[in-house]
């Protein structure tokens, strides 16, 4: 399968402050990919940057969509920040394709205060969870398809110590 960084984020597991970048090319059809950070996340994720370049969604379908953080979020996923470069061709099937997460469906999972901008050439529609319920709902988070709306988005949950929002697209600064 493609590379996720962590295969389960367990129930005491934390990341934070992390830049992550990952490009799927040239999947096989049995290939899959779920996740940037991880397949499973039972734990903590906040304040990570994700930059992704999306070339193919093979291997996906719509009971298994991908998630561009987390494929089965059911822990706590917080102040995150996606790019997301999606290719335009036949083997990307917007419809598997979660911006943050492929399934927020456990009772007591969260996602709050994370935004996703898209760079995709064409006419797009993309939902924050491939799959999610009305007993898991997505807070103060949002999907944008240009810049300029990016920036209007509510950011004040975000700490200026750790990202910066100077010239554009908000960095995620090394923490001393």
């Amino acid at each position: 399968s493609l590379s996720t960084l962590f295969g389960m984020v367990g129930a005491d597991g934390v990341i934070k402050n992390t830049t992550f970048e990952m490009e799927n090319q040239n999947p096989t059809q049995t290939d899959t990919y779920k996740g940037v950070v991880a397949v499973i996340n039972f734990g903590k994720i906040s304040d990570c940057a994700i930059n992704l370049h999306i070339v193919t969604t093979i291997g996906t379908n719509e009971n298994n969509p991908l998630g561009s953080v987390v494929f089965d979020n059911r822990g706590t996923l917080e102040r995150c920040i996606v790019n997301m470069k999606i290719d335009k061709n036949e083997d990307v099937k917007v419809s598997q394709i979660g911006a943050l997460v492929g399934k927020h469906i456990r009772t007591g999972a969260s996602v709050s205060d994370c935004m996703v901008l898209v760079d995709y050439d064409g006419s797009i529609e993309l939902n924050l969870a491939g799959q999610t319920t009305v007993d898991t709902p997505i807070v103060n988070s949002g999907v944008f398809y240009t810049e300029e709306s990016f920036l209007t988005a509510d950011f004040t949950e975000f700490s200026r110590e750790i990202w910066n929002f100077e010239g554009g697209m908000p960095a995620l600064i090394p923490q001393a």
